[in-house]
């Protein structure tokens, strides 16, 4: 057995911050990324099996060992989003998971107020987003309330679309190249003590030369595999005992069935084992072969729910106790680590997902050859977006016989034709003939048309490639994984070579190439992959026809209802001829539309309004959940348009309107087109940030207040200016505070002129802000009257404390009171960005009234939370004070510790706020 450091190989990673994309990093070059942006959120991604855990688990054995500094100091929780509860927090499922020693591990609530107080100190590492219970609220992964905590998220693709933009960071794991593959293979065979079986495993692969491509040829998607640590460890294992390695996932995955089951023979007694070793698969015992399928059961049912741990009392129902037990001595299953010391349930799980979806794969295999899947049951294989892999394993354990799955897929639909051009390239060459003409067979004569149809424009695609429909829709769902852009790049040359003689026949491959380029958009769950420019361009080419042909060949294929999504961000050169009309007509196509992300150059306005007019009569934005037409001018729009689009489209999440050139008159005309109560009921939903909001009317602000969404997730506050809000508006709430109640916990009013407002008027941000965490006021043209008034107000309400000034930079506070300035400190979570000229003070004063304030606040009424005390006291022995003044500081510390030394609850206030002064 070997610690993780001497086997830990970098894998390949691909790194995007908000100012460089898929830059190639090594892991200390990312930990050293995290450790300069702390606190700081990562998302990693990446296939499974390709080393998400494992550098997880580097990571957290490297911070418990003190290998490495990046996080010296902190304290680090590694969570499994599997172990998550339903209702419960990431923080619950941490405190759920620590094992207490004595009578307190009843009480876990000082453990969740300890990690509350210390989220600066936290270190979360969270693996395996996509094994989180459906019941489960995903977006907790937002983790808005671990803002000043380090956390790193892995998932497998596909799971993480709605949440990148809450991450600092975004890693693609893409496993081993070629030369990490020929560094893990030295360091395996060295540790092993056989270094020579190693370099000959090199030789085998062609490592060493510039050959390697054959071999990655020659093996096919085997190569793949090899960049997924463990089944690279897998393949060592192989060649250490066999010195061979298989060329197809079917005979790849036996071989690793039979690796296990040798090694549990082997270290089986043989007094009770009389088994032999299995030299080929064919020859393993019908008990084993039973018990794998019997687990290829259980994990084919768990993994269509995404599930992979599972109870005992499943277990035992579908396989029995004593196939449990072989189960465990073989190494198939382990038995989980409890979720927690004082939770007792059994659970059981494969020692690596691909290994349980092979299982799935095999069992589903063995059912289709022997006994035939109902058509019923194969939909539910083909469509669960949970058995991707289940669907490989399938296929390659099948080989020759794939067609009695595949002829359940035929069907004349897109999806269908989808599924084809996805997992036909999982049947090995010398088998696709044979599986084709049974395809072919099993096809009816009604599809045979529409097939052939779909082959013209394929061929045309590939300039007469003389080949079956699909195997052109294998290579062309190639062509669109290697380089999308290309390919729509290529469409949109068709289109401009078109002229009137070939316009049908363009029209109709445009929308044939559209079946596969639109489902792998929804596919690859991210609606960027492929801009629909090429469709655009189309119907703004040959305008009715285009959509005519396009709404027939959608409608014979099924695809209009797989569509979820439209996106189209014009080309420098504007389509000058497509209008609203079309626009309406190529929407009312597509009857589950839920997301409209669109930008043109020109006529934008006057687009949209013809678009939302002629759309008004029927369901066209029924379903809408987002709608994107930002950052272009509607100048010219009717903002009742607008809200016509916020009455009709009830589920909208996310309606982006931001830098639209919109005047207060457009917003006040979408606003009164709204139902007022539907929109006070909703929050978070409208952008309108940098457009001109200053003459809207106090009630129709404080009516969308709460609607209003902003772009940035690293500073989600309300700015003022970036709505070009007044202060006069501001005025105008504020001299009504009760009345209203606004959910935002960070309010930016940096760079609006507030010397109008009087102070005490100023603290009623507190009432209509309740939940305020946040209130910057920089370069607000604020005095020290105001300050004073505001915080005078506030310390008479006991309300100052709902509130963190985090900066008043840019404004002249000469006049500020002695008072203020206790209470701009005390109450403060952060003093660095606040510039007061703290050496022109009268200090003898300032002395008085210091221990006045914290005699009366806190010895007197025994507070605890002492820590912006000890703030205060740092910074004014930071080189402001003369030596008498700092021995003052020193004796006033002294008394203050020696008055609470002695309750328990201050000692951790204590060490916080020792730092601080140190």
């Amino acid at each position: 057995m070997y610690d993780i450091s001497q086997m830990f190989t970098d894998p390949v990673l691909y790194t995007s911050t908000r100012e460089e994309r898929n830059k190639l990093t090594t892991v200390q070059e990312l930990l050293s990324i995290i450790k300069s942006r702390d606190p700081c959120k990562v998302l990693i991604t990446g296939n499974g099996g390709i080393g998400k855990t494992t550098l997880l688990r580097y990571i957290s054995y490297n911070w418990a060992t003190n290998s490495d500094s990046t996080f010296a100091g902190k304290i680090l929780f590694l969570v499994n989003v599997r172990d998550i509860k339903v209702n419960q927090t990431i923080i619950d499922a941490i405190v759920y998971r620590v094992r207490l020693k004595n009578s307190l591990s009843k009480n876990r609530t000082h453990i969740k107020t300890f990690i509350e107080n210390h989220k600066r100190d936290l270190v979360i590492l969270i693996d395996g987003l996509d094994e989180l219970q459906p019941a489960v609220d995903i977006q907790m992964f937002k983790i808005e309330d671990l803002e000043d905590s380090t956390v790193i998220l892995t998932s497998r693709p596909g799971f993480t679309e709605t949440l990148r933009k809450h991450f600092d960071i975004h890693v693609k794991v893409e496993g081993f190249d070629t030369e990490h593959i020929k560094h893990y293979i030295t360091r395996y065979f060295k540790l092993i003590g056989k270094p020579n079986l190693g370099q000959a495993l090199i030789a085998t692969f062609h490592l060493n030369s510039d050959l390697n491509h054959n071999w990655r040829s020659y093996y096919n998607n085997i190569f793949e595999l090899s960049s997924s640590p463990f089944l690279l460890l897998k393949m060592c294992t192989m060649w250490q005992h066999y010195q061979m390695i298989p060329s197809d996932f079917q005979y790849f995955f036996k071989e690793i069935f039979r690796l296990i089951l040798n090694q549990y023979i082997n270290r089986s007694d043989r007094s009770t084992m009389p088994t032999k070793a299995v030299k080929d698969f064919d020859s393993i015992t019908t008990e084993h072969k039973n018990a794998m399928l019997m687990l290829g059961n259980v994990s084919y049912i768990g993994l269509q729910k995404n599930v992979f741990k599972y109870t005992e009392e499943l277990l035992n129902e579908l396989m029995g106790q004593e196939t449990l037990n072989l189960l465990l001595k073989i190494g198939f299953l382990y038995k989980d680590e409890p979720i927690a010391q004082d939770n007792f349930t059994d659970a059981y799980r494969c020692p690596h997902p691909l290994l349980s979806e092979a299982l799935a794969g095999f069992y589903l295999s063995n059912e289709i050859d022997t006994l035939g899947l109902d058509s019923k049951e194969c939909k539910k294989l083909r469509t669960n977006p949970h058995l991707h892999m289940t669907r490989i394993f399938t296929i390659s354990f099948l080989g020759p016989n794939a067609d009695k799955l595949m002829k359940h897929w035929l069907a004349n639909k897109a999806s269908n034709y989808y599924s084809f051009s996805k997992y036909f390239k999982y049947v090995k060459e010398e088998n696709e003939g044979k599986i084709l003409k049974s395809l072919d067979k099993d096809m009816s004569p009604k599809m045979k048309i529409h097939v052939e149809h779909l082959r013209d424009s394929f061929k045309q695609y590939f300039s007469g490639n003389n080949l079956h429909l699909i195997q052109l829709l294998k290579t062309f769902s190639d062509e669109i994984s290697k380089n999308m852009y290309q390919v729509r790049n290529n469409i949109v040359l068709t289109i401009d070579e078109s002229n009137e003689s070939s316009s049908d026949n363009v029209c109709r491959f445009v929308a044939h190439m559209s079946i596969l380029l639109k489902l792998y958009q929804v596919d690859q769950n991210n609606i960027l992959l492929s801009s629909d420019n090429y469709l655009i361009k189309l119907i703004d080419k040959w305008g009715d026809k285009a959509l005519e042909i396009i709404s027939n060949e959608w409608k014979n294929y099924s695809l209009s209802e797989e569509i979820r999504s439209f996106v189209f961000f014009e080309d420098d050169e504007p389509y000058r001829h497509i209008n609203g009309s079309e626009l309406c007509r190529l929407f009312q196509i597509l009857p589950n539309l839920e997301i409209i992300k669109i930008r043109f150059s020109t006529y934008n306005g006057l687009r949209i309004d013809s678009m939302v007019s002629e759309c008004k009569h029927s369901e066209t934005f029924v379903r809408l959940k987002e709608f994107r037409i930002s950052f272009q001018n509607l100048s010219s729009i009717n903002g009742s348009s607008l809200g016509h689009i916020l009455n009709v489209s009830r589920d909208l999440a996310n309606f982006n309107l931001s830098s639209c050139s919109l005047s207060s008159k457009q917003i006040t005309e979408m606003l009164n087109e709204v139902d007022k109560n539907y929109l006070k009921s909703k929050e978070n939903f409208i952008n309108l940030e940098v457009n001109d909001l200053s003459n809207i009317d106090r009630d129709l602000l404080a009516n969308l207040i709460n609607a209003l969404k902003v772009s940035d997730s690293k500073d989600p506050g309300l700015s003022w200016k970036r709505h070009h809000l007044s202060a006069k508006q501001l005025h105008d709430l504020l001299m009504s505070p009760w009345r209203y109640k606004f959910r935002w916990n960070s309010l930016i009013l940096d760079g609006v002129d507030l010397s109008l407002i009087k102070g005490n008027t100023l603290a009623n941000i507190f009432i209509i802000f309740p939940n305020l965490t946040r209130l910057s006021m920089n370069d607000c043209n604020l005095n020290g009257t105001i300050v004073n008034d505001m915080l005078s107000e506030c310390y008479k309400n006991n309300i100052i404390n709902k509130g963190d000034l985090k900066s008043l930079k840019g404004n002249d506070l000469m006049n500020i009171h002695d008072k203020s300035i206790i209470e701009l400190f005390v109450f403060r979570k952060n003093i660095s960005n606040v510039t007061l000229e703290i050496e022109k003070l009268d200090f003898h004063n300032f002395i008085i009234t210091f221990y006045e304030y914290i005699y009366n606040r806190f010895l007197l009424q025994n507070l605890t939370d002492l820590k912006s005390v000890f703030f205060l006291i740092g910074f004014m022995m930071g080189g402001y004070l003369n030596t008498l003044y700092t021995r003052f500081f020193f004796v006033f510390f002294i008394m203050v510790f020696t008055h609470y030394m002695s309750r328990s609850e201050f000692k951790s206030n204590f060490s916080d706020g020792l730092s601080t002064v140190c």
